[in-house]
């Protein structure tokens, strides 16, 4: 087992190895490509590939992150958390926002779709930290990291990435209020204020580390309008397409230039406000390939059963990459072969576990 919480891996040309593993993607996802029927914009199987794309791209960011000691300029880790959140927004505000939700309802919802599988994932990596590691917890840090209370530093390297948890927990709470209270625009109105107080409130005080704030209120906002986005969408598609590879370039341009001229004069609020309007840049031109590519009658398999399994893959995939790595070793030729192996391994992991879970737990 080879542990990366201290020891990195040594890798003398990240951005080769990086563009090579991004290639690779990019490969599988078209051989994987399949004719279906015509789509709208942000349909169920759309989501489910957006989500696919997005966990590949938060495990690739904690391989450099956290397993290799240099970082390539091309990550979109960030980027990718701000997409699940859009998502998050979006299919809850399609869900709920023409009917009443039962309290109980909404939150028994959350639990059985977040909190059940959070739970099981949970007790099998504190498993695996003693039997392998040896290492134990605190029965106050089991009892607030089981109710996605990861507020230090030892419940948030349990699998490096259990702050999400917490994170999402806070913005359910703020949804549930918006629709509870408010009505129509005003709604929106209100998560918008939740997300304006948040940023700088996390940033000067609180110092959790939370991060693509603004993603979430924006994908509630896509669900909002969603009639309006699909009408527009469907009348000029090249339009569209055109805006969404603008937007890819003007990202690109930036994690590239964005260390030499914004870095070292601007200050790092302002500096983190940006990367948040470049992440949501990113996910609207994905958003928009992704209908592109619906439009025409066609989606890719490999992306929509990572996408079904994405949630899982999220919870296991910290800790079996940074803490108990069976696969990756210290080779740095080798890396783009052996993360694609790790990358199977841990989606047929997290695909035994997505099906034990929703044949045992959720569909109960």
């Amino acid at each position: 087992m080879n542990n990366y919480e201290y020891l990195k891996l040594n890798v003398y040309n990240p951005e080769l190895i990086n563009l090579s593993i991004l290639a690779l993607l990019f490969i599988l996802c078209c051989v994987s490509i399949q004719k279906t029927e015509v789509q709208n914009l942000l349909t169920v199987e759309q989501s489910n590939q957006l989500k696919g794309f997005a966990i590949v791209l938060i495990i690739l960011g904690h391989l450099w992150v956290h397993v290799v000691d240099s970082l390539p300029k091309l990550l979109f880790g960030g980027e990718a958390v701000a997409l699940f959140l859009l998502l998050s927004g979006y299919g809850l505000t399609c869900s709920y926002r023409s009917r009443v939700v039962p309290h109980r309802a909404y939150f028994m919802a959350r639990m059985k779709k977040v909190m059940v599988p959070y739970w099981i994932i949970t007790v099998f990596l504190l498993s695996l930290d003693f039997m392998i590691l040896n290492k134990t917890y605190s029965l106050q840090d089991i009892i607030m990291t089981m109710l996605g209370i990861n507020i230090n530093t030892t419940t948030r390297y349990i699998d490096y990435a259990r702050w999400f948890i917490t994170f999402i927990l806070i913005w359910y709470v703020f949804f549930f209020i918006a629709i509870s209270y408010f009505k129509d625009g005003y709604r929106l109105f209100f998560l918008i204020i939740c997300a304006v107080i948040l940023f700088p409130l996390d940033y000067y005080i609180t110092q959790l580390g939370f991060y693509q704030v603004f993603a979430f209120p924006i994908g509630c906002t896509m669900g909002y309008y969603y009639k309006d986005l699909n009408s527009a969408f469907k009348r000029q598609p090249t339009f569209f397409i055109s805006i969404a590879v603008t937007l890819l370039i003007v990202v690109i341009l930036y994690k590239f230039a964005s260390s030499r001229i914004f870095y070292p004069f601007v200050p790092t609020i302002i500096i983190k406000a940006i990367d948040e309007g470049s992440s949501i840049a990113f996910c609207a031109a994905l958003v928009i390939i992704s209908a592109t590519i619906g439009f025409y009658g066609y989606q890719s398999l490999l992306l929509s059963f990572l996408g079904t399994i994405s949630y899982e893959l999220f919870l296991l995939h910290g800790a079996f990459l940074i803490k108990y790595n069976p696969i990756i070793n210290r080779s740095e030729a080798s890396l783009p072969l052996t993360f694609s192996v790790f990358m199977f391994s841990i989606s047929i992991i997290s695909w035994i576990i997505h099906l034990s879970i929703v044949k045992v737990y959720v569909k109960k």
